[in-house]
C-alpha cells in the first residue's frame, strides 16, 4: 500500500506507526500522529488467568503467547512489556489479529489484540480479558501522506 501511495494511486494511509518505512529518493512521506491504540491481553473464556484481579508479567510469562511477527508494532509493544519485566518473550508466531483471536479462544495461547478488535470476540464469549499489570503501552496510529510537493494535481488545470 505504501508503493499506491507513492506512486499516487491512494492519497494517505491510516496505519500503525512503522518502526521504519524505506524511503524513496524524490518521494518523502509525512506522518501525522492521530491518536494511541490501546492494547489487551486476552485468554480463552474461562482461562483462570482471565478471572485474576491483576496478572503480572512473570505469570503471563509461564504460558504460551500467539502473537504476530517480531515487525508488527503489537509485537514490539509486547516485547517491551516482557523486556521491561525482565523476562523473554513466549511466543507462538501468527500474524493476523482475527487469527489470533481464534487461536486464544481454542485454548493454544494468551494473546494480544487491539482492543477494538477484543471488544467483538468478548461479546461473542470466545475470549476473555486478563488485566496485566502493567499494561500494555498504548502504540500510535498514523496518517501517512506525501509531501504537499509531491501531491499530483487532481482534476485541476493550471
Amino acid at each position: 500500500m505504501v508503493q499506491a501511495l507513492r506512486a499516487g494511486a491512494l492519497d494517505a494511509l491510516i496505519s500503525r506507526y512503522p518502526a521504519r518505512w524505506p524511503q524513496t529518493p524524490g518521494q518523502p512521506l509525512r506522518y501525522e500522529k492521530r491518536l494511541d491504540a490501546g492494547f489487551a491481553v486476552i485468554a480463552p473464556a474461562g482461562h483462570a488467568l482471565a478471572r485474576a484481579r491483576c496478572v503480572d508479567w512473570q505469570r503471563l510469562a509461564q504460558a504460551p503467547w500467539i502473537m504476530p511477527v517480531a515487525s508488527a508494532m503489537l509485537r514490539r509493544l509486547i516485547d517491551d512489556a516482557f523486556r521491561r519485566a525482565g523476562l523473554p518473550a513466549p511466543i507462538i508466531g501468527s500474524n493476523c489479529p482475527s487469527t489470533n483471536i481464534r487461536l486464544v479462544a481454542a485454548g493454544l495461547g494468551l494473546g494480544a489484540v487491539p482492543q477494538v478488535l477484543m471488544r467483538a470476540a468478548l461479546a461473542a464469549g470466545q475470549v476473555a480479558r486478563v488485566r496485566a499489570a502493567p499494561g500494555i503501552r498504548p502504540g500510535p496510529v498514523v496518517l501517512i501522506c506525501r509531501e504537499a510537493a509531491e501531491q499530483p494535481a487532481r482534476g485541476h488545470a493550471a
